[in-house]
C-alpha cells in the first residue's frame, strides 16, 4: 500500500491520463497519515514472544512489522528512536508505556538488509521495520502504538495513535 502511495506521488506531476490505473488504490484503513507527507502502515498484526532474532526477553517482546513512507522534500538525518511509543491499558484502566528495544529493532533491520533508524531519509524513502518493545505481560488487549516521527535528535512533527490487535 505504501508503495502505491509513493508511485501515486511520483506520478502526480503528470496528467491523470498519464497514470496507469493499476497504480491508483483506494485508501487503506491500515495506512495512517501523519502530516501530508508521512505515512505509516502496520503490515501484520503484532505478536508477543519470549524470543526473537536469537535473543531472549527479560519478560516478553512485543513484535510489530511496519513500513514508514517519507515524502518530505527536505532530507532527515535518520528517524529518532523515540518516534515510537507502545501504550498498554490494563484491565483496571491504568496505562503503562513500554519502551522500544532499540538494540533488537536495529539488529533485525540489519539482519534483514533493511534501512536502519540512522540511515538518511529523503523523498521517497520507504523504511520497513520490525519494532520490538519490552513488555511484562501476556495480555493481548489494550495495545496502542503512538507514532510521532522526528528526525534523529529532533522534535516530533506530528502524532498518530494506532490501535493494535495482537495475534493469538
Amino acid at each position: 500500500m505504501l508503495l502505491v502511495l509513493l508511485m501515486t506521488a511520483l506520478f502526480s506531476a503528470g496528467s491523470a491520463a498519464d497514470i496507469d490505473p493499476i497504480l491508483i488504490d483506494k485508501p487503506s484503513v491500515f495506512v495512517y497519515e501523519c502530516s501530508e507527507n508521512l505515512f505509516f502502515e502496520v503490515l501484520v498484526d503484532p505478536i508477543i514472544e519470549y524470543n526473537t532474532g536469537g535473543r531472549h526477553a527479560e519478560n516478553e517482546f512485543f513484535i510489530l512489522t511496519a513500513e514508514f513512507l517519507y515524502l518530505e522534500e527536505k532530507s532527515w538525518d535518520g528517524l529518532d528512536k523515540n518516534s515510537f511509543e507502545l501504550r498498554h491499558v490494563l484491565p483496571d484502566g491504568t496505562e503503562e508505556v513500554c519502551p522500544l528495544n532499540y538494540m533488537i529493532t536495529s539488529m533485525l533491520a540489519l539482519k534483514n538488509g533493511w534501512l536502519t533508524f540512522s540511515d538518511t531519509l529523503s523523498f521517497g524513502s520507504l523504511l520497513k521495520m520490525t519494532l520490538v518493545f519490552d513488555i511484562n505481560t501476556l495480555d493481548r488487549s489494550g495495545w496502542t502504538l503512538v507514532f510521532h516521527p522526528a528526525e534523529r535528535g529532533g522534535q516530533a512533527v506530528c502524532e498518530v495513535e494506532i490501535p493494535l490487535k495482537v495475534r493469538n
